[in-house]
């Protein structure tokens, strides 16, 4: 399966995923049936290796991460090849070394802090390939 551009890949990853896309620039990014939130990153892997995360990394985004699972699709350009999904529990190593990050500079917002796809794949369960 191929898409072009994000809105596309959103498309994509709900069809596969069974998620629906919720369209609020504040909240998370999906809900399931039963209403439980989760956030969505997707990456081409001929680009980067890494997944984006958020412009302004502070204690108050870390705490609405910390209450979601995270759906990760990984591309090779436009083709959709597998999704991840990660518990909370699993993204702590993150949230706390932003956390740590964010006190020691004063409480200047982290810009992008990136999770690498091999910490994905090696922690994620694979639910789509």
């Amino acid at each position: 399966m191929c898409i072009q551009d994000n809105g596309g890949k959103l498309l994509q990853i709900a069809l596969v995923t069974g998620l629906r896309i919720l369209t609020s620039r504040e909240g998370n990014d999906a809900v399931d049936e039963s209403g439980k939130e989760y956030e969505l990153k997707s990456v081409n892997v001929l680009l980067t290796r890494s997944f984006s995360t958020h412009h302004h990394m502070n204690p108050t985004i870390i705490a609405k991460y910390r209450k979601v699972d995270w759906v990760f699709a990984v591309y090779e350009s436009i083709e959709l090849k597998e999704i991840y999904l990660l518990t909370p529990e699993r993204m702590e190593p993150f949230y706390a070394k932003w956390e740590d990050k964010w006190h020691r500079d004063g409480g200047k917002d982290i810009n992008n802090p990136k999770i690498p796809l091999s910490y994905v794949r090696d922690n994620g369960d694979l639910i789509f390939r």
